[in-house]
């Protein structure tokens, strides 16, 4: 009978041994220590009200002790197993028969449920401040005993785990996770300084230490064997910052040996305002002395780029690539694709350092080891390329490489400086051809005529002298200095060096391979007391430091004709004295003496027949006077034609 009873109530039929009952009711609950009701017994109290309509006997068969479950719950806590620091068997036997604890099992009964539910749910009502205390709605915990190791799996406090059975998808609207943070704010959330709020916290606790050989985070984003790779391993969208690291001792974001760093995408950047001026910013501080490591070197931003398989396609490669793309106008500013900025600001600053210390706001060096070949094409510290197209409209100024000082700053002291040994060429404009070819050469156009005034240059040096600084001083545009330091010098050595080539070309007005021109402007006044002819259009000067031994003569002016095919016909004069206008040179040749006098000197004066100047000599077609000592010679010259038996 009872058996079929208890199958009829769908109950598990009662051990008949045990005396005690599991069911009671009444007005008045047992009091605690009544004997007769087995541990679990429930209690209807037929006369109570909320909260103290049903009783469990949390005592013993022979001691009661019921008490109220409200709303369904217990007002003390609910334990599976007992607590146990270290002890095991204390709690539930978990084994792969007993793979769990606690299983609550929900499902949507095969129906749309349509508003915000749950599987399992733990509130924690706070109705007051709290302060030095950890409250947690809900807290997984894995301890391990000392000693205790972990090897292939995975073990976790706490675990999000969505299964997917089939083929699904991840509707527009829906955020579809293994674990939701939501931070749930009804009017308003000050964090104070010092304060924190978050969605997810993760920390350390406990005064042990952490040796990482291995992999050690305090957030790991990863897959399973065979598993699909995440799209996206953390997001960060409609924030504030993005991402805020602060107190990181090593790297504060360290990507191993894959993938790259993206920043917005072409087309679409990363919007930059007045608040945030700069997409990336990276402000470090060398707080004490750094000693050189592999590098060599400290830097804000360190690139490498290392290229270790041939390259066969035409392509670029950059370790640092900066580039301004230019699509509106721009006002007043330095705009560039890489600025680089020196900033020396404290007071009493100093670079010491020795003499090889180098400060600058750009450096660039080339390293190559014994086993490096340039096969062809270029290999250059700096390469400076314009890309602008050639219909381009340039009103302003347009240079390759521009130097220049701010307002009331101080000046560079050397515009650019090549150290001797650093070059085997100082400066190219241009490449050389012995076959006489222009290909190579910067062609001349009226494009070059950038002042107006007709005058064409590859390279140009101005000047200006606006101050009397002395006669202590020598001032000119270009200085071109060749020492020559050897036992013997079989070589051709020149200061300056000016070359006319003429290729299958008829030249007319004036050519030359050196020129030297002495213009007035406004209005100017020569006055060289010191020397008779010490103000010219190319001046020849030898001497000023020890005397030279001159086994031969040395010339002022020299010139050599240096082949007998030099010219195919027609003449030749090694120096001529000729006008443009209607203005005459006043004397042919002058030569005076810096000290006692004339030196052998020989004027040419212009004196036709008839002619009375200053000479006051007549019945000649013209005068060569030569000064001596102070005493003026005069040696009468007269036209071939004028002479009897000269043609």
């Amino acid at each position: 009978m009872l058996h079929r009873i208890a199958s009829l109530l769908r109950n598990q039929e009662s051990d008949r041994e045990n005396r005690g009952l599991l069911f009671a009711s009444g007005d008045t609950v047992p009091s605690d220590g009544t004997d007769g009701y087995q541990t679990g017994c429930l209690f209807q109290h037929v006369d109570g009200g909320d909260g103290t309509a049903l009783y469990v006997n949390e005592g013993s068969i022979t001691s009661c002790d019921f008490n109220a479950i409200e709303g369904g719950g217990y007002d003390t806590p609910m334990n599976i197993g007992a607590f146990s620091s270290l002890t095991a068997g204390s709690g539930v036997e978990i084994s792969s028969d007993q793979t769990s604890a606690l299983n609550v099992y929900s499902d949507d009964v095969g129906a749309n449920i349509g508003t915000s539910v749950r599987g399992l749910r733990s509130r924690f009502l706070l109705t007051t401040d709290q302060s030095a205390g950890t409250i947690r709605a809900l807290q997984g915990q894995l301890k391990l005993a000392n000693l205790v190791d972990v090897t292939t799996g995975i073990y976790t406090a706490s675990q999000g785990y969505v299964e997917l059975a089939g083929t699904h998808i991840a509707k527009t609207g829906s955020t579809f996770s293994c674990f939701d943070a939501s931070l749930e704010i009804g009017t308003a959330l000050t964090v104070d300084s010092g304060g924190e709020a978050c969605g997810v916290h993760v920390e350390t606790t406990g005064s042990g230490s952490i040796t990482n050989n291995g992999t050690c985070a305090g957030i790991l984003v990863d897959k399973a064997a065979g598993a699909a790779d995440w799209p996206v391993a953390i997001l960060a969208k409609n924030c504030t910052t993005g991402l805020s690291i602060s107190a990181a001792s090593g790297r504060a974001i360290d990507i191993d040996t894959s993938g790259v760093f993206r920043m917005g995408v072409q087309g679409t950047g990363v919007p930059v305002s007045t608040t945030y001026p700069f997409a990336m910013e990276v402000h470090c501080e060398s707080t004490a002395d750094i000693e050189s490591g592999d590098t060599g070197a400290t830097a804000g931003i360190y690139s490498r780029y290392e290229v270790s398989a041939d390259q066969t396609s035409q392509c670029s490669h950059i370790a640092m690539f900066g580039k301004l793309r230019v699509k509106k106008d721009l006002a007043d500013g330095a705009h560039a694709g890489v600025y680089g900025y020196v900033e020396i600001s404290e007071s009493g600053t100093a670079i010491g350092g020795t003499a090889t210390t180098t400060t600058a706001a750009g450096t660039f060096a080339i390293e190559a080891d014994t086993n490096f070949t340039l096969s062809t094409g270029h290999l250059n510290g700096v390469c400076i390329d314009s890309s602008v197209h050639a219909s381009a409209t340039i009103s302003g100024t347009m240079s390759g490489l521009r130097i220049k000082k701010s307002t009331g700053k101080l000046a560079w002291e050397t515009g650019i400086a090549i150290e001797g040994d650093a070059v085997a060429v100082g400066m190219t404009v241009g490449k050389f051809t012995s076959s006489g070819a222009t290909t190579n050469a910067v062609a001349f156009s009226t494009s070059q005529d950038i002042y107006s005034d007709g005058q064409l240059s590859t390279v140009e040096i101005h000047g200006a002298s606006t101050g009397d600084l002395g006669s202590g001083y020598s001032a000119k545009c270009l200085r071109a200095r060749h020492i020559v330091n050897a036992t013997a010098a079989a070589h051709e050595t020149y200061g300056v060096m000016g070359q006319l080539v003429v290729k299958d070309t008829t030249l007319s007005h004036l050519h030359a391979g050196v020129i030297g021109t002495f213009e007035g402007h406004t209005s100017g006044v020569v006055s060289t007391p010191a020397y008779r002819y010490g103000t010219a259009c190319v001046q020849a000067r030898i001497g000023g430091g020890a005397a030279i031994t001159a086994t031969t003569p040395i010339c002022g002016f020299s010139a050599i004709f240096n082949s007998a095919d030099a010219l195919a016909a027609g003449s030749s004069v090694a120096y001529a004295v000729t006008n443009t206008t209607t203005g005459e040179w006043d004397y042919v040749i002058g030569v005076t003496h810096a000290g006692s006098g004339v030196h052998n000197g020989v004027e040419i004066v212009d004196g036709l027949a008839g002619d009375t100047g200053d000479e006051g000599k007549v019945g000649y077609d013209a005068l060569m006077k030569v000064d001596i000592g102070g005493t003026a010679y005069y040696i009468a010259l007269f036209d071939a034609g004028s002479v009897t038996g000269e043609a």
